[in-house]
Formats: structure tokens, C-alpha cells, sequence
């Protein structure tokens, strides 16, 4: 009987966001021992990040803490882990190596070069070509990501706006090495907190909140950066709170942001109808208590947020960027805007507060389009096969 596959996963830390879910997930519902055998290698977060460290506890994991390896830029650290890394995979001699995020990416895919690991993989899971640096630095990272590429055998996208970007507008490699392989998430806990319990859940949210309870409830939920431009859902809650009072406006997330937009809501004079839950490890809950779900960002790879927030059965109003498309059907799940449109944004959430037959149906469709695409077993499943085959290969 052949060994199993050893798989090495590399991520620079575990802050809020998809990446830390995914590789949770995957790392140990294929860490199975039998196809199987995977080591998840992780950095350190930021002083100003939301740490997702715990959803390792308790789990069937393998893992390998590297403080160096981090989000900042470190001449010194870097060049430090970049040494471990390359010790590390010579002791493990793995069969994959995969990567996650752009410093990991970075370190991970040389020294996985340098330890000729037979299959090198990267996901992107959105990207940072444009909106969070200088267009000097801007093109420097797509030049380094295109070096980075002709040592990497397969690159996986989460979407497939994110695979026309990256083969037509940043010409990264050849298209026939970017597969599109979607998130998958252990859907479960949304899906039953929205269920029987759901008015329960909705009282409760709105008692925390101190609420009444025939309030409606519009919520985003991401990190409080730049770049989710929380400053977009802040102005489309003006524009609807001029014209309803009978809606409050929920965000839950921490970040450097978050006193800069709790005096912006009240500069906008709504400083009663929003509020601020900061991060939060049980977000099931909320969604079950929302009634719509909303999502701002300017750039994006497939949003998390839209994905358990369909699966509780809410109906989504995002920007039209990344891969947003794949999670929300523009008229049948939720509302596409562009990108930074909030009187667009406060249109459509306001259509949907005043049909709620509309909201309803919109709801079902979004719980049956995830359940049935962004599931954990579907993506285990698709990263098994294609990791035998391109293992099989070499």
C-alpha cells in the first residue's frame, strides 16, 4: 500500500478573513492519514489584526508556529524564516507545498523551490495589485508574482473574474496554469442557527443591541480596513436612515479603523442607529438576527461574510468586485452596486426593506446557491483529486 501524500500548507498568520477558515478546514478534513498527512505552518498576526489562531484548538492539526513569518516587511525576519521554511521542508520532504497569502507566498514558493518540492500551488484568494499600495509598488508586486509564477506549477483562483484578471488584465502566466477552485466552508452553523431558532435569534440580537424588537437590522461584517470601505456603508445608512427610522445598521468586526468610523457615524448624525460589535467569534447568531446583509469592499476575492450570510438566508447588496459575482446572482440572491456607489447601495437595501416577500425569496435562493456551491465537502473533494493528479505527475 502506498504512503500517503504529504502536504505542507503555508500561511503568514491567521488573521480575520477566508484564508484562516480555509486552510482550518482543509488542513484537517484531509489530514486523514490514509490519502493523507498534512502540516499547516503559520506566522504571527499583527498587533491591529483580529487573530483566528483559535479555530485550530481542538482540531485534528499539524501545525508549525514561525513567529518571523508575519504580515510586515522585515529584511532581517524574513530572510530568517525564509531559512527556516527551506529546513523545514528538507526534514519533511513533502510531496505538495501550498501556499497562502502574499508573504507566504513569497518565502513559501522559493524555499519550496530551493527543497525541490515536486508540486508547487499558490491561491490567491483575492490579490493586492491594486487599492492597497502606490502604483509604483502596485506594479512591482504583479512583476514579483509574475517571477514567482515560473516556479509555481498550478495557481488556484477563488472565482472566475479573479482568473480573468489575473490571464487578461495582469498577464500573470500561462492561463492553463490558474484553476478555478471556489471556498468551501462547513456551512452547518449557519444554516441551523436560522432555522427553527431564528426568531429567537432575532429578539436576542436586538435585546443586546438595545433595540426594539420590530426593528430592521442591516449588518456588515469584515475587518475595519481601507479597503471593506465601511465609510460607503456609513453614507448609504444616512441616505436610508433620513427616510426610516425603523432601521438600525449593525457592523461587527475590529481593526485600525474603528474610532475613525464611530466619529464619522457621528459626524453623519446616526450615532444611535449604528453599531459597533467589534469582533466576534460566533457570527452565526447575528446573521440569523439581520435581516440584510451588506458588503462595501473595493477590492475582494470570494467574500466569507456573503457566504455564511446566504447560508443563514439573507439576501445580500454588495459591490460589483473579485469574485462577488459567484456568491450573490444579481436579482435572485441579493444586488450587485459599483464600486464605491453608496446612493446605489442605499437604494436597493431600501428595496428590500420595504418588500419583504422580496427579501424572503431572495433569502431562500441565496441559502439554496450556497449550500449547494461553497460547501467543505465539495472543496476537500476537489483539492484531493487535484492533488493526487498533479503529485501523480511528478
Amino acid at each position: 500500500m502506498s504512503r500517503p501524500l504529504r502536504i505542507v500548507r503555508i500561511i503568514d498568520r491567521m488573521n480575520v478573513g477566508g484564508p484562516a477558515i480555509h486552510v482550518t478546514l482543509t488542513s484537517e478534513r484531509l489530514n486523514d492519514g490514509r490519502r493523507f498527512e498534512t502540516l499547516l505552518v503559520r506566522g504571527e498576526i499583527g498587533p491591529d489584526e483580529g487573530d483566528m489562531s483559535y479555530l485550530l484548538k481542538g482540531r485534528n492539526i499539524k501545525e508549525k508556529y514561525l513567529p518571523s513569518l508575519g504580515r510586515s516587511i522585515s529584511p532581517w525576519n524574513d530572510l530568517l524564516v525564509f531559512f527556516q521554511l527551506v529546513g523545514l521542508l528538507r526534514r519533511e520532504r513533502p510531496d505538495v507545498v501550498h501556499t497562502h497569502k502574499s508573504k507566504a507566498g513569497l518565502l513559501g514558493r522559493i524555499a519550496a523551490f530551493i527543497a525541490r518540492v515536486p508540486v508547487r500551488i499558490h491561491t490567491f484568494h483575492g490579490h493586492v495589485f491594486h487599492g492597497y499600495f502606490s502604483p509604483l509598488v502596485s506594479r512591482l508586486v504583479v512583476w514579483t508574482e509574475k517571477l514567482l509564477a515560473l516556479i509555481t506549477h498550478r495557481i488556484f483562483v477563488v472565482g472566475d473574474q479573479l482568473r480573468i484578471e489575473m490571464t487578461e488584465k495582469y498577464r500573470l502566466c500561462d492561463p492553463a496554469k490558474i484553476l478555478v477552485v471556489p471556498l468551501g466552508l462547513d456551512l452547518g452553523p449557519f444554516v441551523e442557527a436560522s432555522g427553527e431558532g431564528r426568531e429567537k435569534a432575532r429578539l436576542a440580537l436586538r435585546q443586546s443591541l438595545g433595540v426594539d424588537s420590530g426593528k430592521k437590522l442591516v449588518g456588515i461584517v469584515g475587518r475595519l480596513t481601507r479597503i471593506k470601505n465601511h465609510a460607503m456603508f456609513l453614507e448609504a445608512a444616512r441616505m436610508i436612515a433620513g427616510k426610516r427610522a425603523d432601521t438600525d445598521f449593525v457592523i461587527v468586526g475590529g481593526g485600525e479603523l474603528e474610532t475613525e468610523l464611530q466619529e464619522l457615524a457621528r459626524a453623519s448624525g446616526i450615532p444611535d442607529q449604528v453599531h459597533f460589535m467589534g469582533f466576534q467569534t460566533r457570527t452565526a447568531p447575528i446573521y440569523a438576527g439581520l435581516d440584510i446583509i451588506a458588503l462595501t469592499s473595493d477590492n475582494e476575492g470570494t467574500p466569507v461574510t456573503l457566504i455564511e450570510a446566504g447560508a443563514a438566508g439573507l439576501p445580500a447588496v454588495s459591490t460589483d468586485v473579485g469574485a462577488v459575482q459567484t456568491v450573490v446572482i444579481g436579482g435572485e440572491t441579493g444586488f450587485m452596486v459599483p464600486k464605491g456607489d453608496a446612493a446605489a447601495l442605499a437604494e436597493k437595501i431600501m428595496m428590500l426593506l420595504d418588500d419583504t416577500e422580496l427579501r424572503m425569496r431572495l433569502g431562500a435562493a441565496a441559502r439554496r446557491h450556497v449550500t449547494s456551491n461553497f460547501s467543505i465537502e465539495r472543496l476537500c473533494d476537489t483539492l484531493g483529486r487535484l492533488y493526487e493528479e498533479l503529485a501523480a505527475r511528478k
